[in-house]
């Protein structure tokens, strides 16, 4: 049966109804519209339920593990996930939230939430996770947002950092970092200072590894752009992927292109310096600020 952590999350409980409901239909052989049409359903709302948009009817779920030759306990399981779905709301689906969230990240958010491993590459700033306040404030400064609107931000992004200290497991960080992102200056030498030398103290905690790419490196498997990876607990659900462009995010969950990226860091980590030196260029850049 599902954890506590699993059920806690209306956004996984979606991603896990859909990639269950879909290996199902996938291991009867039958296409999706081949199911809408013996269900009498349209087609458009089995894409729907497939696509995770939206909230599930419990009997839908059951109508379809029915269909599916699903075992009893799979499918009070699924009618579960689905009942998640419909009755309870991530906070960062709240209205005063999805004001200032780029569409898209309100269910990476979700997803991050309830993550056992998060795995992220950023090229130009410090990740999300691991910015002080200051920082996060003076990135958002130059967006050009109203500052009740920049506030939020504030607000929401020193919320995500709770999975860091999680009461029932904190989440492991691994993190690489572009060498640029040491030393672009932001905000003054004082504030990159405060950054960078918050970086090399949490750098000590047991769930937090951080590595640098350094310019001497030259070439490397991720010059094409920074991404996240989040894995869980459940082995049902495989790695997730997160690309954030101008103005929009982008949630990859096919499992192919999961795994390119998934290549793209083991070269990565490879390629950066080891955690020792990359605490010390750290220190070294935050001396020099």
């Amino acid at each position: 049966m599902a954890g506590t952590r699993d059920l806690a999350s209306p956004t996984l409980c979606r991603l896990k109804l859909r990639l269950e409901l879909r290996a199902l239909r996938e291991e009867m052989g039958l296409t999706a519209t081949e199911v809408a049409r013996r269900v009498r359903w349209s087609v458009a709302k089995m894409t729907r339920l497939e696509t995770g948009e939206g909230w599930v009817q419990p009997t839908d779920v059951e109508a379809l593990c029915r269909l599916y030759g699903a075992s009893e306990e799979q499918t009070e399981l699924l009618a579960n996930y689905a009942m998640v779905t419909k009755t309870n709301r991530d906070e960062w689906k709240s209205k005063e939230y999805q004001q200032v969230i780029l569409p898209g990240f309100s269910a990476w958010l979700g997803l991050e939430s309830v993550a056992e491993q998060v795995r992220t590459y950023e090229s130009e700033y410090v990740p999300g996770l691991l910015q002080t306040e200051s920082y996060m404030r003076e990135l958002l400064r130059h967006t050009r947002r109203p500052q009740e609107e920049i506030d939020r931000q504030v607000e929401i992004g020193l919320k995500r950092q709770a999975i860091l200290t999680r009461e029932d497991g904190p989440a492991r960080l691994n993190a690489v970092l572009n060498e640029a992102v040491l030393r672009r200056s932001l905000g003054g030498a004082e504030l990159m200072r405060e950054q960078l030398n918050h970086l090399a103290g949490l750098a000590t905690q047991a769930n937090i590894k951080l590595q640098v790419v350094p310019f001497s490196a030259g070439f490397h498997p991720a010059m094409t752009g920074s991404f996240t990876v989040l894995s869980f607990e459940d082995p049902k659900v495989g790695p997730i992927v997160h690309i954030e462009a101008l103005g929009s995010a982008t949630v990859i969950d096919d499992r192919e292109r999961v795994r390119g990226y998934e290549d793209t860091w083991d070269d990565l980590i490879g390629t950066a310096a080891s955690h020792d030196r990359s605490i010390s260029m750290l220190k070294r850049a935050a001396k020099e600020s």
